[in-house]
């Protein structure tokens, strides 16, 4: 399959999710509680903070498996690691429900149980999406997305019909616990349509030892200075929702989680899809030593998505306001502000995201250290501001994105200096560490 043809089915089935998750969450802004949705929102935030490290990042080494017995070692590896790493999400959850932290003593125990396992199928997703990637299997990761987004508009739906028409006293009171059990049935029915499988007799089993430890020695950037990166990075990208619940509160969670849920998660979701058809090329590229055509597509992609996130921002400066107080009425006049001020931070998302797999083809992952730094920095200098001066929850939101722009165009500035790297490693004929 060509790079055109996986970037327009990829894409395509991405819209689909994109315009799936935005509609149902929209709707749920409107028919549901503020504090269930923010409850929601929470325990959906904490998942996704650990499920991008849950597996210690032997995930993300799936397309550089030399051999099916690498392959099988390393699936071994991020399978064990998911399952600890989930139990340790649900004693973290529990230690911090009990000291009262970011509000989680307003979510129940079987909330923490299920945000565990949200970590688990998440997690469990992930590795399957770098398995197909693996094999060039678009096609399943595209049947998987479309999966996904008819779960999303059956499921969600189901229950914004159940909270209109107030048929259940228990809908009602449970909501967001509800719509958290539709998110674990969400994310275990695309984890099935791309699980993936250890290849048969993948190697002798007095030899299984051998092939584990080899797989680690070979992979040890990941899990020690990728996934301590990601852990970080996963960290400082949830941690908007973290500090407005801490400063603002639940229901406040609401309006902001359901912005942010609502455009820069998916959108990053539809430029992390794109990407994974860019990730097979860029290693064909670099396997065949044409770094200068690597280049040049990493360069053309980031100009023409700058072009588009521009003017995006410029269209959601002057529809989004208009357009959803006119469809929802005036309870999501705030969320609609909030749209428009995070709208240059959702493009920046988009430029990162699209070209963000680059750090593991030319291991790179110490330069990403120096954006880890600066995004943490980043965040600690905001809640010592916001400690300070206590602004409004539309200024709050105004310097996280003018911290986000910064923190992100330092991110692409070192991509663009490990591609010169490259280029300059080729040019000179020295040996240049490439990713199969």
């Amino acid at each position: 399959m060509t790079l055109r043809n996986s970037l327009l089915r990829l894409g395509s089935a991405n819209a689909v999710m994109l315009v799936s998750q935005i509609v149902t969450m929209l709707a749920l802004g409107v028919v549901m509680r503020g504090p269930d949705l923010g409850l929601f929102l929470l325990c959906q935030s904490i998942a996704q903070t650990f499920s991008a490290v849950a597996t210690l990042r032997f995930d993300s080494a799936l397309p550089a498996a030399r051999s099916r017995v690498e392959l099988g070692a390393l699936l071994v590896c991020a399978g064990a690691a998911t399952l600890m790493s989930s139990a340790l999400v649900f004693l973290l959850a529990l230690g911090a429900r009990g000291l009262d932290l970011f509000e989680l003593d307003t979510v129940p125990i079987a909330g923490i149980v299920m945000t565990a396992l949200l970590t688990l199928i998440v997690a469990a997703g992930q590795v399957g999406r770098y398995f197909q990637i693996r094999f060039k299997a678009i096609v399943r990761i595209e049947r998987g997305t479309y999966i996904r987004a008819g779960l999303v508009a059956m499921l969600r739906g189901v229950l914004i019909a159940l909270l209109v028409s107030h048929a259940s006293g228990f809908v009602y009171a449970h909501q967001g616990m509800l719509l958290l059990t539709c998110e674990l049935l969400i994310g275990a029915g695309f984890a099935l349509s791309v699980a993936p499988r250890i290849p048969g007799g993948w190697i002798a089993r007095r030899r299984r030892f051998h092939a584990l430890r080899s797989a680690v020695k070979r992979n040890w950037k990941f899990p020690t200075l990728e996934a301590p990166s990601t852990l970080v990075n996963s960290i400082a990208v949830n941690a908007p929702i973290y500090l407005v619940t801490h400063f603002f509160g639940i229901a406040a969670t609401a309006s902001f989680g359901l912005a942010y849920r609502a455009m820069a998660v998916p959108v990053g979701q539809l430029a992390l899809a794109l990407t994974e058809a860019l990730q097979a090329h860029y290693a064909e590229l670099l396997r065949n030593r044409r770094v200068d055509a690597f280049a040049h597509l990493f360069r053309r992609s980031s100009l023409l998505i700058g072009l588009l996130g521009l003017v995006g921002c410029v269209a959601a400066y002057f529809l989004i306001e208009p357009a959803v107080t006119a469809v929802a009425g005036e309870k999501l006049r705030e969320f609609a502000r909030i749209c428009v001020v995070i709208a240059p931070w959702v493009a920046m998302i988009v430029l990162i995201n699209t070209n963000s797999r680059l750090v593991p083809l030319l291991h790179a992952q110490e330069l990403k250290l120096v954006y880890d730094f600066t995004s943490i920095s980043a965040i600690a200098v905001i809640f010592a501001i916001q400690t300070h001066y206590r602004l409004d929850l539309i200024e709050f939101v105004q310097i996280l994105t003018a911290s986000q722009l910064v923190t992100y165009s330092i991110y692409w500035l070192l991509l663009n200096h490990a591609v010169n790297r490259t280029v300059m490693r080729h040019a000179g004929r020295s040996p240049m560490t490439v990713t199969r």
